[in-house]
């Protein structure tokens, strides 16, 4: 059996009428007949009651016909659904992201993707930069938001957005004293303690916040470690020390803290970079590119609008 049977059968017995039916199916009538007695003949049962005057369903035509409806729905339904997912409009796609881009690029990306493309499941997940290359690499992630510079065989990377660092300090610190907006020298940072993410954890963004303070002719006193970033400004709040974090965790607006700017001379921008694989197969991670790459372009457009 055969899915044109299916049609062939479904017209007759909606029009109750060979010649109309064939006419309606664009084929002769005596092959449509042939089909149908075919059909009949497969099955085992009259599907149809003819006479010379009309054509009539018997119980099985009738029973038969809701079961061919429905197969033909679903063959129709099966067949959008492939479509969908060859045009990567349905499926899932799996997103890496450190800890910082929910707070900068990743919830506007989320939100454009899901607007342009509802059916498919993203998942989110957050890891540190180098768990994320390994994901990639294990096709457990389909992308992912890492720090740059980030290397690794195999996988395309591109800058999405470029964010300075900024000071973190207990409310009431001694550093807190200036009109608000003025920034923090480095320098002045000498002597304080650090609270940061472990090396082992995330070595960019540690070995960052060391040249910094190298370059401003210190050694940052490093007197506690936090495995994510919304924890270290919680230490901060507990008046554990300072810390050094991305711009864009100003977004947690947490009580106990207050964020001081460094001087843009200070040279202090971190990178956040999206990484996927070369060789993708799957059809949902080149819209997904799409979308990051235009919005990280309306962000530096943006920018570069508002300077005087």
């Amino acid at each position: 059996m055969e899915f044109r049977h299916l049609q062939y059968f479904v017209a007759v017995a909606e029009e109750l009428h060979f010649r109309r039916a064939a006419e309606r199916l664009h084929i002769v009538q005596p092959a449509l007949s042939q089909q149908i007695a075919r059909l009949e003949e497969e099955l085992g049962v009259r599907l149809l009651q003819r006479t010379k005057r009309h054509v009539e369903l018997t119980a099985a035509g009738r029973v038969f016909l809701v079961e061919a409806r429905a197969m033909l729905e679903h063959r129709d339904e099966a067949t959008a659904a492939v479509r969908r997912a060859a045009a990567g409009s349905t499926g899932r796609l799996a997103v890496g992201f450190v800890g910082p881009a929910a707070y900068s690029v990743l919830p506007g990306v989320v939100r454009a993707f899901r607007g342009e493309y509802p059916d498919v499941d993203l998942s989110l997940h957050e890891h540190t930069t180098a768990e994320q290359l390994e994901m990639l690499a294990a096709r457990q992630l389909d992308v992912g938001f890492v720090r740059l510079p980030s290397a690794a065989e195999g996988l395309e990377l591109e800058q999405v957005l470029s964010e300075p660092i900024c000071v973190v300090l207990p409310a009431g610190h001694p550093l807190d004293n200036r009109p608000k907006g003025a920034p923090l020298e480095v320098t002045e940072l000498r002597g304080e303690g650090f609270v940061v993410v472990p090396r082992s954890r995330e070595a960019l963004v540690f070995d960052r916040i060391v040249a910094l303070c190298h370059g401003a002719g210190f050694s940052p006193r490093v007197v506690q470690e936090a495995q994510q970033v919304h924890a270290i400004i919680g230490l901060v709040a507990a008046g554990m020390g300072i810390a050094l974090v991305p711009d864009s965790m100003r977004a947690l607006r947490r009580p106990g803290v207050v964020y001081r700017s460094l001087p843009p001379s200070s040279n202090t921008a971190v990178g956040t970079g999206l990484a996927w694989r070369r060789e993708e197969e799957s059809p949902i991670v080149e819209p997904f590119v799409r979308i990051v790459r235009a919005l990280a372009k309306n962000q530096v457009d943006g920018a570069t609008s508002a300077r005087p």
